[in-house]
């Protein structure tokens, strides 16, 4: 409701018509696997958003025994925003990952960060392991 407001306070009433707005949904989502599948190429959106993934997700899955209960909330938060931006956002645009992207760097940074003294948390250690 913000954004159309702001686009009528900027644009008038003509910026907030029918055929200005625009809803992406699985179409377009098809069409950008379709053109990727015709013709792939290493530069391509699918390639390089797993090129983006492979570092955040290699450090945190190397230190997810230190991970808290609120870091492991950050990354479900990381991967429902990501598949909500995979369904209404142009995937091809990486960028619109970017607020997924950031918040899965700032988990594997707070990973990183841990005390050289730091215990794994008990919820990460298996349950079946005598004291």
């Amino acid at each position: 409701m913000i954004v159309i407001s702001l686009r009528h306070g900027f644009g008038g009433p003509r910026a907030v018509q029918g055929d200005t707005q625009m809803f992406t949904g699985f179409q377009a989502l098809r069409e950008s696997w379709m053109s990727f599948l015709d013709s792939p190429n290493p530069f391509s959106w699918p390639i390089l958003a797993i090129a983006m993934l492979i570092p955040a997700t290699v450090v945190i899955s190397a230190n997810w025994r230190y991970l808290e209960r609120d870091h492991i909330r950050l990354l479900f938060s990381s991967v429902a925003i990501g598949f909500l931006t995979t369904v209404f956002g142009l995937v091809h645009e990486l960028r619109v990952f970017i607020p997924s992207l950031t918040i899965l760097t700032l988990v594997a940074t707070i990973s990183l960060a841990r005390p050289a003294t730091a215990q794994p948390t008990p919820q990460s250690l298996p349950h079946n392991i005598p004291d």
